[in-house]
């Protein structure tokens, strides 16, 4: 509901001759005080400018993080702070021209006050200048803040004040996964074939690096481009002789492709088979029987047992017919960081206003369906889990073995 907007309109500007200067001037008093002493003028919705591939290869990303997103806002009725939330949603098909094209228009044209989403580096950098000079907030839900141009090469970090990432970061707990897989699972020679981009390259270096620092043995690593469906010259590669964990990222369409061809080949029962960020809760059915067995690591799995996740899940299956994954408990956690925001600045949006109260929120921490996080450097911290599918009666289903 938008708040009123009060003036004083229809005043006629003759003076009948009859009434004193005086009197003149005390009407004038009276009406500058009724009018200062009204409520504020309307400032309509808080316009959150949402980001986000809808097609393309990356497009499962943009309607995943936008469901948690959006059931953060119903939750809250779709207001805090006195203020109505209303979303601009674009497709920037996860390009980078086209992302800086559709975040110029959300700013200028729009004039939102908060940016959600951009899915990866490669649209994210080009725009990100741009992103730095307006100081328009920008919570990022998938996104790595780093550029790795190529495998092995210097890190550089991306950070603003006004940026903050609700996403833990990949190499940190492909590191953890990788170590957990050494200790339990036997890792010792071990593959990876992962995204031909940067965040590809953090992830690998990560479980690499997690073997390597336990005396472990990196056989291989393979990149393949985001557009690739067909994994049989990468697996081709696969020496079970030689390797005995495959460790993958890549996009989900394409991983069940890449799992099914994995099985084909006879490498199931040889070589263990595991990944990131390949096995989101929406897409695990698809795998069948060729996909039992899978573990993966990520932020959030659903069957998180806590009370708050529980609650989540429950609101999240009924609204949408299946159970959420990372994406779209992170467009949730995004949710609820801004309206943690607008609640803490009483509505107001300004940028430098929002900023400190989400500042002021990422200092606090927040309690969110995958655990208690913390942040340091705008750059969200907390538990990591590992699940497996499992196949329980006729369903194939994914299953927390680990936390940290």
């Amino acid at each position: 509901m938008k708040a009123q907007t009060f003036s004083i309109r229809g005043i006629k500007r003759q003076v009948f001759i009859g009434i004193s200067v005086p009197l003149i001037l005390m009407m004038g008093l009276t009406l500058c005080f009724a009018a200062c002493s009204s409520e504020p003028e309307e400032t309509g919705p808080v316009k959150i400018g949402y980001v986000m591939p809808f097609s393309g290869p990356a497009a499962f990303f943009g309607p995943e993080v936008l469901s948690g997103l959006e059931l953060a806002l119903e939750e809250a009725d779709w207001q805090a702070g006195g203020r109505t939330i209303e979303i601009i949603q674009e497709d920037n098909e996860g390009d980078g021209e086209k992302t800086i094209t559709k975040i110029k228009k959300v700013v200028e044209l729009d004039k939102v006050d908060v940016i959600i989403g951009i899915d990866s580096p490669p649209a994210l950098l080009p725009v990100w200048d741009y992103i730095v000079d307006q100081g328009v907030p920008l919570l990022i839900a998938t996104c790595i803040l780093e550029n790795q141009p190529a495998p092995h090469a210097a890190i550089e970090d991306h950070k603003a004040p006004h940026v903050f990432r609700v996403r833990q970061q990949e190499r940190d707990f492909n590191y953890q996964f990788a170590q957990w897989l050494y200790k339990n699972r036997g890792a010792r020679n071990v593959m990876t074939l992962a995204l031909d981009m940067p965040p590809g390259y953090w992830a690998s270096e990560g479980f690499q690096n997690g073997i390597t620092d336990l005396g472990g043995t990196v056989v291989d690593e393979l990149f393949a481009p985001p557009q690739t469906m067909d994994f049989a010259p990468y697996l081709a590669k696969l020496d079970p002789d030689v390797v005995d964990t495959l460790w993958v990222w890549h996009t989900p369409s394409a991983a069940v492709g890449l799992v099914k061809t994995f099985d084909d080949y006879g490498m199931k029962d040889k070589v263990v088979l595991t990944g990131f960020d390949i096995a989101p809760e929406p897409v695990v059915p698809e795998f069948g029987e060729s996909g039992v067995g899978l573990m993966v690591v990520d932020q959030y799995f659903w069957d998180i047992d806590t009370p708050i996740n529980k609650a989540f899940v429950d609101s999240y299956t009924a609204k949408y017919g299946h159970h959420p994954d990372a994406l779209g408990e992170g467009g949730y956690a995004c949710g609820q960081m801004l309206l943690k925001a607008l609640e803490s600045s009483g509505g107001n949006s300004d940028k430098d206003a929002l900023v400190e109260a989400l500042s002021k929120v990422a200092a606090d921490g927040l309690e969110l369906p995958r655990g208690n996080v913390t942040f340091k450097d705008n750059q969200v911290y907390g538990p990591i889990y590992i699940s497996q599918i499992q196949k329980v009666g006729n369903d194939y289903v994914s299953r927390i073995i680990y936390s940290e």
